[in-house]
């Protein structure tokens, strides 16, 4: 995570705090998410590497965005990501050592996407009285569903 806490319960987080809240668990995401491609790419078929590699390019570009508008926020943008990324590290691993990661590559990267997206629109619901934050937010947004609805048809 980018700040010490982001449970909107945490008697320590305030109003103040909200921005940073939101905008580190959509990084924490997309680092989620990037990491996980990233070893995917790497192990997928010929066919599935260049969509892996577009969405790396976006998400990795949004990165760079959210790390800036977390710096403005006195946030700490250096450090991202979680368990969670590990996770999909391993997972795209064993799936590729069972010979299962081709199986559904598309699958996969629809509902990894789904995910970022409901943390666009959960950032983006908590930061509505954010203007420049929520512009921001609202282009990486329409260009994630760009990607997305290019990959479905």
């Amino acid at each position: 995570m980018l700040i010490a806490t982001t449970d909107p319960t945490d008697p320590y987080v305030t109003d103040d705090d909200q921005p940073r809240t939101a905008l580190s668990d959509l990084a924490t995401a997309l680092t989620d998410t990037v990491e996980g491609y990233a070893v995917m790419a790497d192990k997928a078929a010929p066919d599935v590497q260049p969509v892996l590699e577009r969405f790396l390019a976006l998400h990795r570009a949004h990165m760079d965005r959210l790390r800036a508008l977390i710096d403005e926020q006195g946030g700490d943008p250096t450090n991202a990501g979680s368990m969670l990324g590990t996770v999909h590290k391993v997972l795209a691993h064993t799936r590729d050592t069972l010979g299962r990661l081709d199986d559904r590559p598309h699958d996969i990267i629809l509902r990894t996407e789904a995910r970022v997206e409901d943390r666009y629109q959960t950032a983006r619901d908590a930061l509505d009285e954010h203007a420049v934050i929520q512009s921001v937010l609202a282009a990486q947004h329409a260009a994630l569903r760009e990607h997305v609805n290019a990959l479905k048809y």
